[in-house]
């Protein structure tokens, strides 16, 4: 189908564009993280199914290898598959092709907002839109629900995230209050386990469902004023 459309190359690549900390990522810094660790897993569950199914492959040396990893090129029914993970500028060279804007340009953009915010809501954003198109409902529209009928926790929402990083261990507290009020008001028992909490799992095993509640307060936080 793709050749009859044309296509005779396909380029996919994870993109991670900053750190948690708001610098330009690095394959370094990620090896500490959650991503490099996930994408490590899937590099080499590739290469087992290429080798199960006799694709023959070429692992492709990274130009800077401070921020690319994990490439690997094959031909399959006459297609070229290019596959990797790219970090900060490289990221919009290979999708752009180096015609794209400088990565300086995006961070002028977002400097004022919290860097984990934009990683947190990332991880959220598909965990919630497979319960949503599953089940028409998930755990970020059923708390703002709460929070839109109860005003008061709205506002110790807002006390909350006055206070998550100047007194971090009161906020702490603050936090798992909300999320035991939340969880009594709201039909959120009626949901299935988010895929985050799954995915969680297998590298923090203490992860819950209360914690993936937290995050979407967390996130909801962010965008309140």
């Amino acid at each position: 189908m793709l050749k009859n459309l044309g296509m005779n190359r396909i380029e996919m690549y994870f993109g991670v564009l900053f750190g948690i900390k708001g610098n330009f990522a690095t394959v370094e810094d990620d090896q500490s993280y959650i991503c490099y660790g996930g994408m490590a897993q899937g590099y080499q569950r590739t290469l087992e199914f290429l080798n199960q199914n006799g694709i023959p492959y070429k692992k492709v040396v990274p130009t800077d290898a401070t921020i690319e990893d994990f490439l690997v090129q094959f031909k399959h029914n006459g297609i070229t598959v290019k596959l990797g993970a790219e970090y900060a500028n490289a990221v919009i060279d290979k999708l752009f092709k180096g015609k794209g804007a400088d990565l300086s340009t995006l961070r002028s953009i977002i400097d004022p907002l919290i860097y984990d915010d934009l990683w947190l809501s990332q991880l959220l954003a598909v965990s919630e839109r497979s319960l949503l198109f599953s089940f028409n409902n998930n755990y970020l529209l059923s708390i703002n629900s709460i929070l839109e009928k109860d005003h008061r926790l709205a506002q110790a929402l807002l006390d909350w995230k006055n206070i998550r990083y100047s007194q971090p261990n009161q906020a702490l507290v603050f936090l798992n209050q909300l999320i035991d009020k939340v969880q009594h008001k709201g039909d959120l028992k009626t949901l299935p386990a988010p895929i985050m909490v799954i995915l969680m799992q297998s590298y923090l095993e203490q992860y819950t469902t209360e914690d993936y509640i937290g995050d979407i307060l967390q996130v909801l936080a962010s965008a309140k004023q």
